[in-house]
Parts: C-alpha cells; sequence; structure tokens
C-alpha cells in the first residue's frame, strides 16, 4: 500500500500493463498491436498507446516492467504525478512516430513499453547522470549507460534483423530526456553542469 500511495501513476501503469499482458489472448494483440499501415488505412491511432500494453513474452514484459519498477518511483519522485504520467505517455507514442512514417504504408507490427520506459530512464539520467547502474552485473555511470544505449540503438536500428524495434528505444529515450529538460529547466543545468563541471 505505501508503494500505490507514494508511487501511484508508476503502480497503475505497473498494474494495468502486468494483466492486459499476462491474460492477453489473440484477439487483445490483434486489437492492441502497433501496426502502422493499418493506423493510417482505418485512422487507428490509439495503437499508439495500446501497444504499450502487451508484450511478445513473460521475459519482454519481465524486463520492462523491473525496469519501471526501479526507475520509474525515482522520476515520479523527481517530476510529480501528473508530469510523470505526461512523460510515459509523450515517451511512448513519440518513440513510434519515426517507426510509423517508415512503414506507414508497409507490412509492419510491434508491440511492448519498451519505448516508455526508456524515455523514463532517460528521465532519471537527467537528475543523476552519475549514479550507478548495471548492465547484467557490470555498474556503470549512467551517463555511460546513456551513450552506449544511444551508440548501439542507432546502430541496431540501421543493422539488426532481430524483430526488435530499436528505433523505438533510442526516440523514447531521447523524448524522455527532452521533456524531463523542458518541464525543469533547472534539472538541464544540473545535469550539464555536473557533466562538464561548470
Amino acid at each position: 500500500m505505501f508503494f500505490f500511495k507514494t508511487y501511484p501513476v508508476t503502480s497503475f501503469i505497473l498494474l494495468v500493463t502486468i494483466v492486459t499482458s499476462l491474460f492477453q489472448d489473440a484477439k487483445t494483440i490483434d486489437n492492441f498491436l502497433f501496426v502502422p499501415k493499418r493506423i493510417t488505412k482505418n485512422k487507428e491511432w490509439y495503437r499508439f498507446l495500446t501497444s504499450a500494453l502487451i508484450h511478445a513474452d513473460f521475459l519482454h514484459l519481465l524486463f520492462n516492467m523491473l525496469t519501471l519498477f526501479f526507475f520509474g518511483p525515482v522520476l515520479e519522485k523527481q517530476t510529480g504525478h501528473l508530469a510523470f504520467a505526461g512523460l510515459y505517455l509523450v515517451a511512448q507514442v513519440a518513440s513510434h512516430i519515426p517507426t510509423y512514417l517508415q512503414y506507414r504504408n508497409r507490412d509492419y507490427a510491434s508491440l511492448g513499453a519498451s519505448g516508455a520506459v526508456s524515455g523514463v530512464v532517460f528521465g532519471v539520467i537527467l537528475y543523476f547522470p552519475w549514479t550507478k547502474v548495471y548492465v547484467l552485473i557490470f555498474p556503470m555511470p549512467a551517463i555511460l549507460y546513456a551513450l552506449l544505449f544511444i551508440a548501439f540503438s542507432h546502430y541496431a536500428s540501421k543493422n539488426a534483423n532481430d524483430n526488435i524495434n530499436h528505433t523505438a528505444h533510442l526516440w523514447g529515450a531521447l523524448t524522455g530526456f527532452i521533456y524531463a529538460s523542458l518541464i525543469d529547466p533547472y534539472a538541464f543545468y544540473n545535469f550539464l553542469k555536473a557533466i562538464f563541471i561548470l
């Protein structure tokens, strides 16, 4: 109850996403998938958001929700509940815009909350660039992780053939960072100060 009362937005997103993902069936997947061609043809714009409520498998869901569980409360505390909710939704939508533009007249589909979750992670990095994050078992400063994540996501979006929407990861992360910077310019100033030791 403490977690829910203190971090209601993170709790709500976790609860809804876990429930819809665990109990998804073929019809739900078909209705919620991010399918640019169907969005274009049928004006099904809701798919920008509903695709975050379903996942490819349990590991996909587990990774996204564990990441949100650890990073969401940190950012929600810094930004406030409403701003945090806005960041999550905007990152989710914005993360899919490049993919939509690329595939709006071609066959393509994706699912998962990775774009929005990447936005949350990069929102936290804005506030705590030198905090330690773990990649597998290896610790590194958050700012280094951010640079490696951006470089890898950019490379993978151009070259990988692994059925992962790396473009959404990249643009979700950048959106989260920019959104948090716009709502809290002082945090962006402190970020620059911490990075460049102004």
